[in-house]
């Protein structure tokens, strides 16, 4: 689920008392933060690959 849906609907949580909002800002932050890093490392190990398997077909090279 992306991520803006998983925030409105825990913000009408919080807005009508189901969840406490000073739980759910630092969960958000840190969720935001790790998510971040993990997109980051995938992108740094494996978008080399891109290029080299579907380069020809996307219209782009390796460098």
């Amino acid at each position: 689920m992306p991520g803006e849906s998983i925030l409105v609907t825990a913000g009408f949580l919080a807005r009508y008392g189901a969840l406490s909002i000073w739980l759910l800002i630092p969960m958000t932050v840190i969720a935001a933060t790790l998510g971040n890093y993990g997109a980051y490392g995938l992108g740094s190990r494996f978008s080399h690959l891109i290029p080299l398997r579907w380069g020809r077909w996307i219209g782009i090279t390796a460098p």
